[in-house]
């Protein structure tokens, strides 16, 4: 699997994980959220140094790290843990549509490129 996209597959799986904990904790399930935020971390590790290494993985991962800290009580949730998840989670779906619209954006551009080569050859003059 190529690198670049085994770290974007990490990081569309740790945020809907982080959301899941943001949800279990908001009904006061804090063992089960930290439960989740504890899987994401775990399965980091079964990534090679490469992805672990990259900047979406390792942000992902620092992120699912600091959110388990908030996890322990209501007390701390409420204190720290909702906003602190709530400010990451938008952050990292804003990042993911502003890559994914710019990957888009980009692949429009070539194939519109393409087609204006492919034109060009094919026209009558």
């Amino acid at each position: 699997e190529n690198e670049h996209v085994a770290a974007k597959s990490f990081r569309v799986k740790a945020t809907k994980e982080m959301e899941a904990a943001e949800r279990l904790a908001a009904q006061g399930r804090f063992q089960e959220a930290q439960t989740t935020l504890r899987g994401t971390i775990d399965n980091y590790s079964t990534f090679s140094a490469t992805v672990q290494s990259s900047a979406q993985a390792s942000e992902c991962m620092a992120d699912a790290q600091q959110m388990e800290k908030y996890m322990t009580s209501e007390r701390a949730y409420k204190s720290k843990g909702h906003a602190l998840m709530s400010n990451k989670l938008k952050a990292h779906k804003e990042q993911r549509a502003a890559v994914s619209n710019a990957e888009t954006s980009s692949n429009v551009y070539k194939q519109s490129c393409k087609r204006g080569k492919l034109a060009s050859k094919f026209s009558i003059s």
